[in-house]
């Protein structure tokens, strides 16, 4: 099973039904907010976090894992921008596509607009 959300964001690459993948995506924004990227350097490596991007305080993650079913044996790859929350200032973490490469253009798509349309809003 698979569905779209309304910003063309497939999920079901692997028979996943929509509330088990967001289960997924929620034990992974829990587990990256317990990690403290303040310590990592830009030669940090780990074999299951890289960081493909930085822009001022955001971070562009992707943040592999496994299946835990013996069965399954799926690995998955999955990207997500560090945000900095302004009511709260706390950092949240926000699922994009994994073809996105940098944070401008994630954080865009978090808006629904396209790069050029963020740019354009902020000079404005």
């Amino acid at each position: 099973m698979s569905f779209r959300n309304n910003r063309g964001f497939r999920a079901g690459h692997e028979n996943l039904n929509e509330q088990h993948y967001v289960r997924i995506h929620e034990q992974n924004k829990k587990y990256l907010r317990g990690i403290n990227f303040q310590r990592i350097s830009d030669r940090y490596t780990d074999p299951i976090i890289r960081i493909i991007d930085k822009f001022r305080e955001n971070l562009l993650i992707e943040y592999k894992t496994s299946s835990s079913t013996a069965e399954e044996r799926i690995d998955r790859k999955f990207n997500y921008i560090r945000v900095k929350d302004s009511s709260t200032d706390k950092f949240v973490f926000l699922s994009v596509p994994n073809q996105i490469k940098n944070c401008k253009e994630a954080i865009a798509w978090t808006f629904g607009l396209s790069l050029p349309q963020y740019n354009l809003f902020f000079q404005t």
